[in-house]
């Protein structure tokens, strides 16, 4: 398993040529808003959400799990994304993966620091 947000290497043709390897970007991943509304709510129904609130937030978050689940805690305060600005699926997730990234304790900060550049 390989995770990236670049192409795979060069190294890694001849994989996927052969059927041996494939790529789930976004649009593979990312919830529907019928998912969205079906399954976030059934997992979060203690917390009160409608299927308008919901929907409001698929719009911000496009659909992205993390993203859905870290304006789920705060609904109150959704992130700071301005009113008819769109922002692209990559912006949204640095935005996310900063909030996530901060909240964590400085031990799992710095593992995931170190590994994070892997080298052969």
């Amino acid at each position: 398993m390989v995770i990236s947000r670049n192409i795979a290497p060069k190294n890694f043709v001849r994989l996927r040529a052969n059927n041996q390897m494939d790529l789930l970007g976004f649009n593979e991943i990312r919830l529907t808003p019928e998912e969205t509304l079906r399954d976030v709510a059934r997992a979060n129904s203690g917390r009160g959400l409608d299927d308008e609130t919901l929907s409001a937030l698929y719009k911000k978050t496009e659909g992205w799990v993390a993203g859905l689940m870290l304006l789920m805690e705060t609904p109150e305060t959704y992130p700071p994304f301005p009113a008819g600005k769109t922002f692209s699926p990559d912006e949204v997730f640095r935005y996310f993966a900063n909030e996530i990234f901060d909240r964590m304790d400085c031990k799992t900060q710095e593992f995931l620091l170190l590994t994070s550049f892997c080298r052969p």
